[in-house]
């Protein structure tokens, strides 16, 4: 299918995708055995148990109903049937060498690649995604957009790599992301009608946003930093992305805090978006 058929977000989306994979098969080629065996910031998960569950959610995508395997060991870190959905492709391939997962998961990258871009569904379109359930298009695959980007990071963290802080999938992590503060300030963290939020976000990608709550007592997302904010949080994107993903060494964040401290602490909290 000519991609400039495809309707622009759901090709924004496959771009960014594909910048996030075509990175990490590209470290991934540069590892030993031995570093496929570091532990991740995932917790449970070595850096070649990153690349297997990637394969299990691209290959679900792939085939929805081929039937995968119910049992998989119980784990700590395995907190909810999400949880063990994911578990499931990384138990299959718990004995198989990281190149030879890696080469799997080139191969499903390049299907999964060509699949996209035969998409005629809209954005708004509702498709169901076990175990989530009923979403839309267009959040289904920016979820794919940031699994993958979120697992590059976790993949070059151990190895002591930086990158992929500012390309094509970043920004499209960054900018959904932020939209999902509103309803954490106003319903985790148990702000105030008029209480106000500014993140800061520095380095790499940079970019700042806000959040107020309105008359209702609801959140509304502010493209821009409030000038005069009941809490602003400064912290650089790699301490974003530790924050948001749920990430081993989020305690060692220290961001720059100015305002309500008791709201701020609730916030960082409650950060994460992940399962």
């Amino acid at each position: 299918m000519d991609t400039s058929l495809l309707h622009p977000q759901i090709e924004a989306l496959r771009v960014g995708w594909l910048e996030s994979v075509s990175s990490t098969i590209e470290i991934g080629r540069s590892l030993s055995e031995e570093s496929w065996l570091l532990s991740s910031p995932c917790p449970g998960w070595r850096l070649k148990d990153l690349i297997s569950h990637l394969i299990g959610i691209e290959k679900h995508l792939l085939d929805p109903v081929d039937e995968l395997p119910s049992f998989v060991e119980e784990k700590d870190w395995i907190k909810n049937d999400f949880g063990r959905f994911n578990e499931v492709a990384v138990y299959e391939r718990r004995e198989r060498l990281g190149s030879e997962i890696l080469a799997e998961f080139a191969e499903v990258v390049e299907r999964r690649n060509a699949d996209w871009r035969e998409e005629v569904r809209q954005p708004d379109e509702e498709t169901f995604f076990e175990p989530v359930g009923t979403l839309t298009i267009g959040f289904l695959l920016w979820r794919r957009v940031f699994d993958s980007w979120a697992h590059n990071q976790d993949l070059r963290m151990p190895l002591g790599l930086t990158g992929d802080l500012d390309g094509k999938a970043a920004a499209l992590v960054y900018r959904q992301a932020s939209k999902l503060l509103p309803m954490t300030f106003a319903k985790k963290c148990g702000a105030s009608i008029g209480d106000s939020i500014a993140l800061s976000i520095t380095g790499p990608g940079a970019f700042n946003y806000g959040a107020i709550i309105n008359e209702q007592g609801r959140g509304e997302f502010l493209v821009s930093s409030p000038q005069t904010p009941t809490v602003s949080i400064e912290m650089s994107t790699h301490d974003w992305y530790l924050l948001i993903c749920g990430r081993d060494g989020r305690d060692q964040v220290t961001p720059l805090i100015h305002g309500d401290q008791d709201l701020a602490s609730r916030v960082l909290e409650n950060f994460a978006i992940t399962p």
